[in-house]
């Protein structure tokens, strides 16, 4: 049965390789253009060149769940071409027996994927960052209308924590902001549109809010809030120190130790943290999703030869395109906590996992 065991071994990682190597040079394509275009204004290559090595670990905690799908239909799909699956059976071997030691690297798979997702993608994309503000703009001093970024959290113009959703030039989009206090939840105030201006002489930031809404909490009894709405509302901050060296992190370049640390943190002061929470839930999602895909490719690559491969194929694309969307779409509701949209992610899991186990078993009996 070793022998076995080390030939399904062979042909599942085989293909699994080939098909990382792929996708993850299909995803690197897109990024290439722009450092390419960054050559070409006179960027030097050997800033290039390490873009290119910080990226693809974040490439790869995409491209593992997909390449997992796709090792494994390949796998079974060929197996069940041969006529191998048969023989197999015909000498007393079940299909979860045979299937054991495609899932137990599964597992593995997971687990390693769950390390990138968690350390070491988000350490790369903070270095990426820093790179592009520091190495690509040549500034000596950073406008510190700059320092506000969509989807981050920023925390330079203390006593207040700013969010966006979008930003072109100083026109800021879907906005919240916290004012942080010591002893009661935070004041907080969302508006559809800002505009930020820089004044240099005053040392001062001015943010113009229009179309919003705020709450405050009561002082006397801070669970009771007062709530009201403006059509125009002026906020004004202070300069932050050595704002040249602040570069905040996004909830993408969070370790998952500091995500966890910043979600307790917010929870604590009042601020909505619904978008860290939906990064957490994603990043397990995305690992957990290695063994759904491994799970139900193993049915669908045997089904695929058994009827139209090209179905079967793709089907398994659709699936992933499917899993992805309710990632993006989790993330395009990050601010509604009502909805509660880090549980969006874990759908397609459920889904997949549930049809997944339902097609094994169908495939098993038959």
């Amino acid at each position: 049965m070793k022998i076995l065991t080390k030939y399904l071994l062979k042909d599942f990682f085989t293909n699994f390789m080939f098909a990382l190597g792929i996708f993850t040079f299909v995803l690197l394509i897109g990024n290439l253009v722009e450092l390419i275009q960054l050559l070409l204004k006179g960027v030097q290559l050997a800033f290039v060149f390490k873009m290119i090595f910080y990226i693809t670990p974040y490439l790869l905690s995409y491209t593992i769940p997909l390449t997992c799908l796709t090792a494994g239909l390949l796998m079974f799909g060929k197996l069940s071409a041969n006529h191998e699956i048969t023989a197999m059976k015909a000498s007393g071997l079940s299909l979860f027996y045979i299937s054991k030691p495609v899932l137990k690297s599964a597992l593995v798979i997971a687990v390693i994927s769950f390390i990138i997702a968690s350390y070491i993608s988000p350490s790369c994309h903070y270095v990426i960052r820093k790179s592009k503000k520091l190495d690509i703009s040549k500034v000596g001093n950073i406008n510190p209308v700059k320092l506000i970024e969509k989807g981050v959290f920023i925390e330079a113009f203390y006593p207040y924590v700013i969010y966006c959703e979008d930003k072109t030039d100083n026109i800021l989009k879907d906005l919240m902001i916290f004012e942080v206090k010591e002893n009661s939840p935070a004041n907080t105030i969302i508006a559809k549109e800002g505009k930020i201006k820089y004044a240099a002489k005053d040392k001062t930031i001015k943010l113009e809010l229009k179309d919003g809404s705020f709450d405050a909490p009561d002082p006397e009894n801070p669970e009771n809030f007062f709530r009201g709405s403006f059509d125009n509302y002026q906020l004004e901050f202070k300069l932050p120190e050595k704002p040249n060296k602040y570069i905040a992190r996004c909830a993408n370049d969070m370790p998952i130790s500091k995500l966890l640390r910043k979600i307790k943190e917010y929870k604590k002061k009042g601020i909505n943290a619904t978008p860290l929470k939906v990064e957490f839930s994603s990043r397990l999602a995305s690992s957990v999703s290695c063994i759904i895909f491994t799970i139900i490719a193993i049915p669908l690559g045997i089904k695929a030869h058994r009827s139209e491969k090209s179905i079967g194929i793709a089907l398994s694309l659709g699936l992933a395109m499917c899993y992805y969307s309710f990632i993006i779409l989790a993330k395009a509701l990050d601010k509604k906590t009502d909805i509660h949209p880090e549980y969006i992610v874990w759908i397609p899991n459920i889904i997949l996992l549930s049809l997944g186990i339902f097609l094994f078993w169908r495939t098993k009996n038959k």
